[in-house]
């Protein structure tokens, strides 16, 4: 089984600077810690948003409504082919059975499923 990534993944790259320390992260579960991962500072949560809103600002809101569908259709793809490897962090993390953690991330394909739909191409 895959381990979740060690550090924020910020303006296509993942960070290992502007930490604030680490978080192990605890199976509720079973009470045991099975990763731990970088914990953003402040600073970093901050670049994280303003480089999400300066994606949208430049590329994601000029998208013609084709291209739009075709990347959300591609985010629902790889969830559904990594359906497994996720529900079962979800269910390491979160400490729920794996049919539900199945059928959460299935969900989350869904959603992205259900909104490429409302694109007017």
């Amino acid at each position: 089984m895959s381990q979740p990534p060690q550090f924020p993944f910020v303006d296509g790259q993942y960070c290992d600077q502007e930490l604030d320390g680490s978080v192990a992260l605890v199976n509720p579960a079973n009470e045991e810690s099975w990763a731990e991962v970088g914990q953003a500072s402040n600073a970093l949560a901050d670049r994280a948003i303003q480089s999400a809103q300066q994606s949208f600002e430049q590329t994601w809101r000029d998208l013609a409504p084709g291209r739009r569908a075709e990347i959300l259709f591609a985010v629902a793809r790889e969830i559904r082919a990594r359906l497994e490897e996720l529900a079962q962090l979800e269910c390491q993390n979160i400490g729920k059975p794996i049919s539900d953690a199945r059928d959460e991330i299935s969900l989350g394909a869904t959603v992205f499923e259900y909104y490429l739909s409302l694109i007017h191409i």
